[in-house]
């Protein structure tokens, strides 16, 4: 921004076809109060070349978002070209000039819009030679730095769709969070567009989650449930097997039945079944409380 003060004389537009001018601000109206009041209505206040203050100026849209407002009264803000519209007799601001100390290091095929506070810098920059595109969001405080897109419709049926033929990075130095209204899908696709999937990850509101992967291997969890299939599941090293509790079960009462049956021959004889059977009995009742409640296998 010029720095350059403003000498107050002059009063009215010279009546020149078009010109050089600059972006001053009122010393009785406050700056911010000011500034919004020009991006309401498209009006700034000029001072020109020859000297001339004139408050009633209209500004073009794109040039309105990309001057920039002296500090104070006394100063000058950015330079803008304005034409004089000769049947209304109305100037009318049709484009910005560089700063006199804004260096650029652009090359033909690129572009660059930025912006730069005491707070904070914002700036897109597009390279057509390079096919690169930046957005550049950056606070100088504790807060602010937020980059938003936002899409939508009456039905809910908005979409953004982000197609890349190569690699998607994110990188946070904090947490990454990814929200859904209804249900969350991720998709490992044949690249040609048809319905092969190698691998999917599923999560539905009051349904619960599915995985699979094109191995066979499928993991579905619901209200008090998960199911695993694979054609073979190893817990830490899977060293040991697993134990078929209901087939334990039955091995086991089939002990006791038959150790409820001994006999062993003496010397008069065969010997009688053991006397404690009653503790066997008691033994077989309690087997099903070995068999776990919340965990099955085959």
């Amino acid at each position: 921004m010029s720095e350059k003060s403003v000498i107050r004389q002059g009063t009215g537009n010279a009546n020149h076809p078009a010109g050089v001018g600059y972006i001053i601000v009122p010393r009785n109206i406050p700056r911010q109060q000011y500034i919004k009041r020009c991006k309401r209505t498209g009006v700034i206040g000029l001072f020109t070349e020859s000297h001339a203050f004139n408050w009633n100026v209209r500004i073009d849209k794109w040039s309105l978002q990309m001057i920039e407002f002296p500090k104070t009264s006394d100063q000058l803000g950015s330079g803008v070209v304005w034409i004089n519209v000769p049947v209304i007799n109305q100037m009318v601001v049709i484009g910005t000039l560089p700063k006199n100390d804004e260096m650029t290091d652009l090359a033909e095929a690129e572009f660059q819009m930025s912006r730069e506070t005491e707070a904070g810098s914002v700036s897109w920059s597009m390279d057509a030679e390079q096919a690169q595109m930046n957005i550049s969001v950056v606070s100088k405080t504790d807060g602010g730095g937020e980059f938003v897109i936002s899409v939508g419709n009456k039905s809910k049926t908005g979409k953004v769709e982000l197609v890349v033929k190569g690699d998607v990075i994110v990188r946070a130095s904090n947490n990454v969070e990814v929200m859904a209204e209804n249900e969350a899908v991720i998709r490992v696709k044949d690249a040609s567009g048809s319905d092969t999937t190698y691998g999917m990850m599923k999560y539905r509101k009051g349904e619960g989650m599915e995985m699979l992967d094109e191995f066979g291997n499928k993991i579905f969890m619901a209200d008090g449930f998960v199911q695993i299939f694979s054609k073979n599941i190893k817990l830490a090293d899977g060293k040991s097997s697993l134990v078929l509790g209901e087939e334990l079960k039955e091995l086991m009462k089939d002990m006791i039945d038959a150790t409820k049956r001994i006999t062993v021959n003496t010397g008069v004889g065969p010997s009688a079944t053991p006397t404690n059977q009653l503790e066997f009995d008691n033994v077989k009742a309690k087997l099903d409380t070995m068999l776990s409640k919340v965990s099955k296998t085959d």
